[in-house]
């Protein structure tokens, strides 16, 4: 099971909850957090899961900075 919430907290609104999926679709937060949770069941024994991420920070002089991850 894998929860993506609309901030940092296991209490914020809950923008998707994915059982099963292998490629779940984009999704954006209405600020700067995001609170993620994966839980495993134990049945697979495979190396985790994937995240990526793109930010885009404030606005500063008039140019916007990004910033991608993959973990």
């Amino acid at each position: 099971m894998f929860q993506i919430r609309d901030g940092g907290l296991d209490t914020s609104p809950l923008l998707q909850r994915f059982c099963n999926t292998t490629s779940p679709p984009p999704l954006s937060t209405t600020g700067p957090n995001a609170w993620v949770k994966f839980h495993s069941d134990g049945t697979f024994s495979n190396n985790g899961f994937n995240i990526t991420y793109h930010a885009q920070l404030s606005m500063i002089n008039s140019f916007f900075k990004t910033k991608n991850q993959t973990f």
